[in-house]
């Protein structure tokens, strides 16, 4: 598993700089789709864990701090179903919210 997420890390990367070498609008929409959003999380005071890894979520707002081809999204996906919450866009955004349990 950690093979094949270091393979879409490294077409990731690849597509992010070949969108910056055409454009910096191309490279700022490629960094959006594949990479994370590093200045929300800061201002959100958000840091990484011992292990260098990032929250997906911001905890406040409920953002979804990757981008939407991110990588390991699909790992943030199963993660917020996993633990009750839902994903949902609005405004151009993810973000996560509890599911509401039907009565």
């Amino acid at each position: 598993m950690a093979k094949k997420i270091e393979r879409k890390y490294k077409r990731a990367e690849k597509k992010i700089s070949k969108a910056k070498a055409k454009s910096p609008e191309k490279g700022a929409k490629a960094e959006k789709k594949y990479g994370y959003d590093y200045a929300a999380a800061k201002k959100a005071g958000l840091k990484p864990d011992s292990t260098g890894h990032w929250p997906s979520r911001d905890p406040s707002t409920g953002k979804i701090l990757k981008g939407k081809k991110h990588p390991t999204i699909s790992l943030t996906k199963k993660g917020e179903k996993a633990a009750g919450y839902k994903i949902y866009k609005e405004k151009g955004e993810m973000y996560s919210r509890p599911k509401h349990k039907k009565k």
